[in-house]
């Protein structure tokens, strides 16, 4: 009672998917037309608009170093991102806005 298992009907099974496959996918590349150019439905803007964030410096501050780290102090920047909106035509800023994106940029100066 040898039971062997023949690999021909499994290689065989393959082939033919593979070939359906195959087949399936230039059908429907023939079958779709894809268009090139699709027209906008969006309504024309009436005033065109560049929009650009820019960070600004809020502000600084002196930090007296804590006693361990020597002589000096930190100098702490405020700076804030704001959302700019330009119009294209002369480039006059018609207004801007905060954004939630701060940063503080610390260095230290030395005691002279």
């Amino acid at each position: 009672m040898d039971k062997r298992i023949s690999f021909r009907p499994i290689i065989f099974g393959t082939v033919v998917a593979i070939n359906l496959m195959l087949l399936a996918l230039v059908i429907g590349k023939k079958s779709v037309i894809i268009q090139e150019a699709v027209p906008s439905l969006a309504p024309a803007s009436k005033q065109a608009i560049t929009i650009s964030y820019e960070m600004e410096k809020i502000g600084s501050r002196k930090v007296p170093a804590a006693s361990d780290t020597g002589k000096g102090y930190w100098i702490v920047e405020h700076y804030r991102q704001f959302e700019c909106h330009y119009d294209r035509k002369n480039g006059h800023l018609l207004y801007k806005s905060p954004t939630n994106n701060d940063t503080y940029l610390r260095y230290w100066q030395p005691a002279k």
